[in-house]
């Protein structure tokens, strides 16, 4: 079992007179150091690091080549709506990634993920394309997808 690694720590940024926090190379500034708020708003970015840690595809079946696309999709989904939010409010990503996976479904929620491919997505692609949408919209789902 790997060792489990510490937070990110609360620390002091001289120049501001702010507390900050650095998760993943971002730092959060969170306010007047040693303030209510800024402890409150670091104990949030926390947690919201470790869900979004927990809800990684690690979770995954080990079955990985019997994995569907819906399968995938549900933990795709779960990691996204913890990932994607800002001081705990979902981001507009969240709002065109649930289309995306809706579309992704609709033609192959039950096939085999391994058997999913260029082809499977350019037939997705036209599926879009049929339903009218703007490029601009059909190649960010397809990019996110």
């Amino acid at each position: 079992m790997p060792a489990k690694k510490s937070p990110p720590k609360y620390r002091l940024h001289k120049a501001r007179n702010s507390a900050v926090v650095t998760i993943d190379g971002r730092n959060h500034y969170l306010g007047p150091y040693g303030s209510p708020k800024s402890h409150e708003l670091y104990a949030r970015l926390i947690a919201q690091r470790q869900n979004a840690l927990d809800l990684r595809p690690q979770a995954l079946p080990r079955h990985d080549d019997q994995l569907t696309i819906a399968e995938l999709s549900v933990a795709y989904w779960r990691f996204a709506n913890g990932y994607y939010r800002k001081e705990g409010e979902p981001t507009g990503e969240l709002t065109v990634v649930k289309p995306a996976l809706r579309a992704l479904n609709r033609l192959y929620a039950s096939s085999r993920v391994v058997d999913f491919g260029p082809l499977a997505l350019q037939a997705l692609q036209q599926h879009l394309i049929a339903a009218d949408l703007a490029r601009t919209y059909i190649n960010g789902q397809v990019r996110r997808i």
